[in-house]
């Protein structure tokens, strides 16, 4: 992972923690590609998330990590509805 990646998903990862309650992991794999896991185990459930192909774009047209959260709520609060409401 570059400096900017590392930087991007420390900080990715701190606003997260504040909104989702569960086990979180914040990587840049080597495709380019931002993901997000995350482990409830009262809800028995792994979810992964992915935002953004290529990563390096979204952030040289200045994607911020608010923007991101938003992403990830968003994205976390339709899998898991729809895993409910099943």
């Amino acid at each position: 992972m570059c400096e900017y990646e590392t930087i991007f998903c420390k900080a990715l990862h701190e606003k997260l923690k504040e909104k989702v309650k569960g086990g979180l992991w914040v990587r840049v794999e080597n495709d380019d590609c931002l993901w997000i896991d995350i482990v409830q185990r009262e809800l028995n459930t792994i979810t992964h998330i992915q935002i953004g192909n290529p990563f390096s774009e979204l952030i040289v047209k200045g994607f911020s990590v608010d923007e991101a959260c938003e992403e990830v709520i968003k994205q976390y609060r339709r899998i898991i509805l729809s895993r409910c409401f099943k």
